[in-house]
């Protein structure tokens, strides 16, 4: 059971993971030494997965695929054997196994040919095994604050949309590649692998920020430590020019952690974190204020098996 210091503690991660202690401390009034203590004690709790990264992956000149497909004729060994393959492959940024036998996941491309030389790889394994598969390419990216956690004036939402590339160099990518797995690796960290000066990295990262290459640093939450579940919804509307407003209004919903646009799927998709009650009753308020969505979908989420803005 979450207490309510805990709550604050985890909101500030949430907002940026990032945060030094000290930092926490004084924005949930505890000491240093009491935050440590209770961040340690959800790492080891599990209600932290991770620390995210929000990388614009688009400024480093990638697309993004996404791939949901069926599972058909698989055992669990096989099942485990097409993930662990897919968790290898660098260029898949996320695996979400779904209910059912639905596995979605990600690639990060600049090319179509890298595509193609992955689906080849992946294929001539698992062909026989892989079904029903359909691809989207990620345009737009809402990412909200988890409002239900605690309850907060202090807000944060960071969108990805279609950016022009920015130029970066071997260095920034190598401390990208870092941050992607663990936003709180401290700089001294960072300086000690890539074996440069701590106010080299330092300097890299802020300028990072500045680019609006690094967009935030947020949490990868077990939502199931609370009983909820993961809702992905897919939205089909009449007409797309209340698109803006839909997103604005899901952003007031403390449960809707994610809002994205794609070219190739569904309309519109919206992401819960919350009980299946509270979710019901929130697509109802949704379709009786949009009354331009024409039908809608749904998909629970079983686990996580990779999460990362870029190559982690």
């Amino acid at each position: 059971m979450l207490g309510i210091k805990d709550k604050k503690i985890l909101y500030q991660l949430d907002l940026n993971s990032r945060q030094s202690i000290n930092q926490i401390a004084k924005k949930v009034g505890l000491s240093k030494d009491i935050v440590n203590y209770r961040l340690k004690k959800l790492e080891q709790d599990n209600f932290i997965q991770g620390y995210q990264t929000i990388i614009d992956f688009q400024k480093l000149g990638y697309i993004t695929v996404r791939t949901r497909m069926t599972l058909v004729d698989t055992s669990p060994q096989k099942e485990k054997e097409i993930i662990d393959f897919l968790i290898k492959e660098k260029q898949v940024f996320f695996i979400l196994e779904l209910e059912g036998t639905e596995l979605t996941y990600g690639l990060m491309i600049k090319e179509l040919s890298e595509l193609n030389d992955f689906y080849e790889k992946f294929e001539s394994r698992f062909k026989e095994f892989l079904s029903n598969k359909k691809f989207a390419i990620y345009s737009d990216l809402y990412h909200f604050s988890r409002s239900y956690i605690e309850k907060s004036k202090e807000k944060n939402t960071i969108i990805i949309k279609q950016n022009k590339e920015e130029g970066v160099d071997k260095f920034d990518l190598d401390i990208l590649k870092i941050l992607s797995k663990n936003a709180r690796t401290t700089t001294m960290e960072i300086a000690t692998i890539l074996e440069t000066p701590a106010t080299t990295v330092a300097h890299r990262i802020k300028r990072l920020e500045e680019k609006k290459i690094i967009l935030g640093y947020g949490l990868l939450f077990n939502f199931n430590k609370l009983s909820y579940s993961y809702f992905r919804v897919n939205l089909e509307l009449r007409d797309i020019s209340n698109i803006k407003k839909i997103i604005n209004y899901c952003e007031l919903n403390e449960n809707i952690i994610y809002a994205m646009k794609t070219l190739g799927g569904s309309d519109l998709e919206i992401y819960f974190e919350s009980t299946q009650e509270t979710f019901l009753e929130s697509m109802k308020q949704i379709r009786k204020q949009f009354p331009e969505i024409r039908s809608w979908d749904y998909n629970i989420l079983k686990k996580y098996h990779k999460f990362n803005y870029f190559f982690g």
